[in-house]
């Protein structure tokens, strides 16, 4: 079963972002969410350890808000667009307990940006004017509180990828 931790974000300020990104070769996102850790293929037969585990992340909420806008891996080869996320310390901190509590269990993930994905390029002629329109986008620093993570499964279907809740863990 292919698994990943989050906590989700609210949709609407990302969407408007998405409709101003209006490019051949952009694939929007249709679930936004800060991936905390991606565990890739779990046997069955851990999947309830790593639910146990998850359920041990103790953490108080943290009151997020959308920051800029990034690109991966750089400004010059952009195959993602992302949002950032602050404060990033305590979003980080986040991260780093949960990866304590599935420690020995996956490889740890050191290059952790706190960051919500609102578009994939595919392939596509015109890159640099759609890096200079995404750097002039005007993000809508909403607020929001971060007060659960979810264990998520991820399905590949025809139409692209189905998620499903596994278990959502109350940080409260």
């Amino acid at each position: 079963m292919r698994l990943f931790i989050v906590f989700d974000v609210p949709s609407e300020p990302l969407i408007k972002l998405q409709k101003e990104l209006d490019f051949k070769g952009v694939r929007k996102v249709n679930y936004f969410h800060c991936t905390l850790k991606f565990l890739g293929d779990v046997e069955d037969g851990n999947v309830d350890d790593v639910r146990k585990r998850l359920r041990r992340v103790a953490f108080k909420p943290v009151d997020a808000i959308f920051d800029k806008i990034g690109f991966f891996p750089n400004d010059n080869y952009v195959r993602v667009i992302w949002i950032g996320l602050k404060p990033e310390d305590k979003i980080c901190l986040l991260q780093k307990k949960v990866e304590e509590a599935l420690e020995g269990m996956f490889g740890e993930d050191d290059r952790f940006l706190p960051h919500v994905t609102i578009a994939r390029i595919s392939s596509i002629e015109e890159k640099m004017k759609l890096v200079d329109a995404a750097k002039k986008l005007n993000v809508d620093r909403t607020s929001f509180k971060v007060n659960e993570i979810s264990l998520m499964r991820s399905e590949l279907k025809r139409d692209g990828q189905v998620y499903t809740v596994v278990e959502r863990y109350d940080l409260r």
